[in-house]
């Protein structure tokens, strides 16, 4: 079983919602993730495509660039079929280390992929973080198809670029 704030995203309705809100306003951690289940409720929320619960974390202060072993079979590849299928997979094959947006990028829902993208960049998660085969979130996203978010995030990396190397300069 997980933590409170991971089990009201995994249900996802909107007395869960609620219940995740409750949960911050009284300060529960945005980040805790149970040691059953290594995920953050961020990521579980992200790989479910539960943009509700996305926002609220991130808006609590939740850590979109931590990463997390990636599980083959990860939520984003059954959310469609199945929200409470998540906790029989968390004892699944781990492989790479992943970000909330690199699991953003691999959701079915290509809207989904989209909002989630945008509200984890506006929650400041780093266009140049590197999963643990080294891609970063643009090079994911190209990888996957996802044209519109690939061309967003190459934005974004070189914008990054740019502004790291004037400051090195100064």
């Amino acid at each position: 079983m997980g933590t409170p704030l991971q089990e009201a995203v995994r249900t996802g309705g909107d007395r869960e919602i609620d219940i995740l809100r409750r949960l911050l306003d009284e300060d529960a951690d945005p980040d805790e993730a149970s040691a059953a289940d290594d995920w953050p409720p961020l990521h579980i929320a992200v790989s479910l495509g539960q943009l509700a619960c996305v926002t609220a974390l991130l808006q609590a202060g939740a850590e979109p660039d931590t990463l997390v072993n990636h599980r083959r079979g990860a939520p984003a590849a059954a959310a469609a079929s199945s929200r409470k299928d998540h906790r029989s997979r968390a004892s699944g094959k781990q492989s790479s280390r992943t970000s909330a947006l690199h699991l953003a990028l691999e959701h079915p829902d290509a809207l989904a992929t989209e909002i989630c993208a945008q509200l984890l960049h506006e929650g400041g998660a780093d266009p140049l973080v590197r999963n643990g085969s080294g891609c970063t979130p643009a090079s994911v996203a190209s990888a996957t198809k996802r044209h519109p978010q690939a061309s967003f995030l190459l934005q974004r990396e070189q914008e990054v670029a740019h502004q790291t190397a004037l400051l090195s300069h100064q």
